[in-house]
C-alpha cells in the first residue's frame, strides 16, 4: 500500500519536523474531504436502492462516518503499528460520546430518546464498546479476540437489518445515470481515503518520534479529526430530527469502531499494549462516557442541554489529561 503515496510526498516524511507536520495536516484534510465525498455518494446510492431512514441512520451512516477510522486501522495494521489505530478508535468513541453528542444536544436543545429501539441499542453499544477493553486486559488483542469482535458485529448488523426491513419505506428516486456517476465518485473517494490514511499513519509515526509521543496518544488526538464526518452529519441532521438521526449515527459508529474495525485490525496484526497506563486512563474515560450516555438515555425521554454541557466539559477534561501525559 505504501506505493499509493506519490514519491515526492513520501520523500518529505522524516526530513524535518516542519515537513512531517505539513504532510500530517495535509493528509488529515484530504482524509476529511474524501470521507465527506464518500458520505455524499453513499447516501445517493442508498436512495437508488430505496433503503429506509432507519437503515441509513443506524447502519449506513454509522458505518460510512467511521470510514476514516477504518482506513487508518488498515494502514496501521499493514505497517505493523496497530496501537496507533487502537488509540484512534478509543479516541473516536470518546469523541463521539463527548464532542459529537454534546454538540448534537446543544444544537437540538434537547435530544429526544423516547424510542425503545434507541435505548436497546444504547445497552448493546455499552457491551460492545467495553468488550475490547476486557479482551485486551491481558496486554494483547489477538487474532482470536478479533474473531470474537467480528462475531459480535455480525450479530448486531443482522439484528439491525431485520428491524430495518420492518421499518422500511420508499425514498427519493435516483436515476441509473446518476447511480453510475455516484459509483465513479465513490471509487475516487476510496482511493483518496487509502492515500490519505497511509500518509497520515506514516507522518503520524514520524511526528510521534519527533515529539517523543506514544503512538497511542497520537492516535487519540487524530480521532478529533476522524470524527468530523459524524460532527458534520450532526450539524445537518440535529436541527431537522431533534438529534434522533444523530443518536443512531453515534451508536452505529461506536459499535463499528469497537467490533468491525478493531476486529479486522487484530486479524491483520495483533495489538500489543506498551503504554498500559495511558490505555487504562483512556478506558476509564470511555467507560465513564458510556455509562453517562446510558443513564441519560434512560432517565426521562431526552438528553437535556445541561447534560450536553457536561459531556462537552468532560471531553475537554479528557483531552487535557491525555495531553499532560505526553
Amino acid at each position: 500500500m505504501s506505493s499509493l503515496i506519490p514519491g515526492f510526498i513520501s520523500n518529505l516524511v522524516g526530513r524535518s519536523m516542519t515537513y512531517d507536520l505539513l504532510v500530517f495536516i495535509g493528509s488529515f484534510l484530504i482524509l476529511m474531504w474524501a470521507a465527506g465525498m464518500l458520505v455524499t455518494n453513499l447516501k445517493k446510492i442508498a436512495n437508488y436502492f430505496r433503503l429506509s431512514n432507519y437503515v441509513i441512520a443506524f447502519i449506513l451512516m454509522g458505518f460510512i462516518t467511521s470510514i476514516p477510522e477504518f482506513f487508518i486501522g488498515i494502514s496501521s495494521a499493514l505497517n505493523k503499528i496497530p496501537i496507533y489505530s487502537f488509540g484512534n478508535l478509543i479516541g473516536a468513541n470518546i469523541a463521539n460520546l463527548g464532542l459529537v453528542l454534546g454538540v448534537a444536544v446543544l444544537i437540538s436543545r434537547n435530544l429526544v430518546v423516547n424510542k425503545k429501539m434507541a435505548k436497546q441499542d444504547a445497552m448493546y453499544m455499552l457491551i460492545v464498546a467495553i468488550l475490547p477493553l476486557i479482551l485486551i486486559s491481558d496486554g494483547l488483542l489477538s487474532r482470536a479476540d478479533g474473531i470474537v469482535l467480528l462475531g459480535f458485529f455480525a450479530f448486531y448488523i443482522t439484528h439491525l437489518i431485520y428491524r430495518g426491513k420492518r421499518n422500511g419505506r420508499e425514498r427519493k428516486e435516483t436515476s441509473y445515470k446518476e447511480l453510475l456517476g455516484n459509483l465513479v465518485s465513490l471509487l475516487i473517494s476510496i482511493y483518496f481515503l487509502f492515500l490519505s490514511s497511509q500518509m497520515l499513519v506514516s507522518s503520524g509515526l514520524s511526528v510521534s518520534k519527533e515529539f517523543g509521543l506514544p503512538l497511542i496518544l497520537v492516535g487519540i488526538f487524530t480521532a478529533i479529526g476522524t470524527t468530523l464526518p459524524e460532527l458534520a452529519f450532526t450539524l445537518k441532521s440535529a436541527p431537522l430530527y431533534k438529534g434522533q438521526m444523530t443518536l443512531g449515527n453515534i451508536i452505529g459508529s461506536v459499535v463499528v469502531n469497537s467490533s468491525l474495525i478493531l476486529g479486522i485490525v487484530a486479524l491483520i496484526y495483533p495489538i500489543a499494549i506498551a503504554n498500559i497506563f495511558l490505555v487504562i486512563i483512556s478506558s476509564i474515560f470511555l467507560v465513564l462516557f458510556l455509562f453517562l450516555f446510558l443513564i441519560m438515555s434512560k432517565t426521562g425521554e431526552q438528553i437535556t442541554i445541561h447534560e450536553g454541557f457536561i459531556l462537552l466539559l468532560l471531553y475537554i477534561f479528557f483531552i487535557i489529561i491525555t495531553y499532560s501525559m505526553r
